[in-house]
């Protein structure tokens, strides 16, 4: 404001169209990232296996999957035991991986939070609520928080479009 009146004098209406000029340049940044239906599909999808992901992770603290006479035994032709579904289980896990740096990325905890209590609600029972927020909140910065997780996957090429 200060360098405004420096500039401009103290004449009220320049100060507000230089307000405004900035205002329109700063908004134009952020309608090139205004998200389609087809990117919030493809965001809602990157965080379900996000989701499934860290809802099935628990640390090998088992006992391991072959007797210990048959650890050391090589398999015949390759890996028999990599069948489709493990071979996809592998990538989701990368993907995950992937997908959680972004979601540490974001600013503030609170949308990390709202994706997670959104994704909870959506892929399993519907009980899960905030007690800080309503549900339109809850909705509106779950919405916020897929924006600017936007550009991040992007970043990380994890967004086709």
């Amino acid at each position: 404001m200060a360098l405004d009146s420096y500039f401009y004098g103290t004449d009220p209406m320049l100060i507000l169209q230089r307000k405004q000029e900035r205002q329109a340049r700063s908004g134009n940044r952020t309608e090139q990232t205004k998200m389609t239906q087809d990117q919030s599909r493809e965001i809602e999808e990157l965080l379900r296996i996000w989701y499934e992901h860290n809802r099935l992770y628990g640390l090998a603290l088992g006992a391991p999957r072959a007797a210990p006479y048959a650890r050391e035994t090589p398999p015949a032709k390759g890996n028999t035991h990599d069948d489709s579904e493990v071979v996809d289980a592998r990538l989701d896990a990368e993907l995950a991986d992937a997908i959680e740096w972004c979601l540490d990325a974001l600013p503030h905890q609170k949308y990390r939070s709202a994706i997670g209590l959104s994704m909870a609600n959506k892929h399993g029972p519907a009980v899960f609520r905030s007690n800080r927020y309503t549900t339109e909140q809850h909705h509106a910065m779950y919405q916020e928080a897929k924006q600017m997780l936007m550009p991040l996957l992007r970043r990380r090429e994890l967004m086709r479009t």
